[in-house]
Parts: structure tokens; sequence; C-alpha cells
């Protein structure tokens, strides 16, 4: 993963696997934040937390 973030070292192979193909965008990135919030209030409550508490325009 770190060669397909990164680049590969030198003298290493780059990976041609699938997760090289794939790109993310700003929403995918809003809403992996949204879901680490999510976890983190749930493990503080212990209760189940939905998108709809945040508010989000997602």
């Amino acid at each position: 993963m770190l060669s397909v973030l990164f680049g590969p070292l030198p003298g290493d192979k780059a990976e041609e696997g699938d997760a090289a193909q794939q790109g993310a965008n700003e929403r995918d990135g809003a809403m992996a934040l949204a879901v680490g919030l999510l976890a983190n209030e749930s493990f503080k409550n212990g209760q189940f937390m939905s998108f709809k508490s945040l508010n989000l325009p997602l």
C-alpha cells in the first residue's frame, strides 16, 4: 500500500494491483472521516451512531 501512495523503493517493482488504479475524491475523504467520528462516538457512549446524527450534507 505504501508503494502505491508514495512510489516504490529504489530497486522495487511498482505495484500494479487494483489499488493502484483507484482514486478518492473529497467526498470519499469526508465519508471516511465521518465513519471515524461515528466509531469514536460509539465507543465512548456504547451506542450505535448513524450518519443522520451528524447532520452532514453527504
